[in-house]
């Protein structure tokens, strides 16, 4: 991965007792790396992947709505 972001698989569990996990992955066939976000419920797995130049907005996006 190119990118000088570096993030190592981070697990916790929060208040209600799930489990959340977040990856940094590399992007398949020359696409931009992605930030995947994995919401552990027993047998099963959630996951939402977003791309990296889309983390910055995101941010943004929820700074901005916590300040309104």
């Amino acid at each position: 991965m190119g990118n000088a972001l570096e993030i190592q698989k981070q697990v916790w569990v929060n208040s209600t007792g799930k489990k959340y996990s977040v990856d940094l992955h590399a992007g398949k066939d020359g696409r931009s790396d992605y930030l995947m976000i994995t919401e552990h419920t027993g047998n099963r797995r959630y996951r939402i992947s977003i791309p990296l130049p889309m983390v910055g907005h995101l941010i943004e996006a929820i700074h901005d709505a916590l300040e309104t």
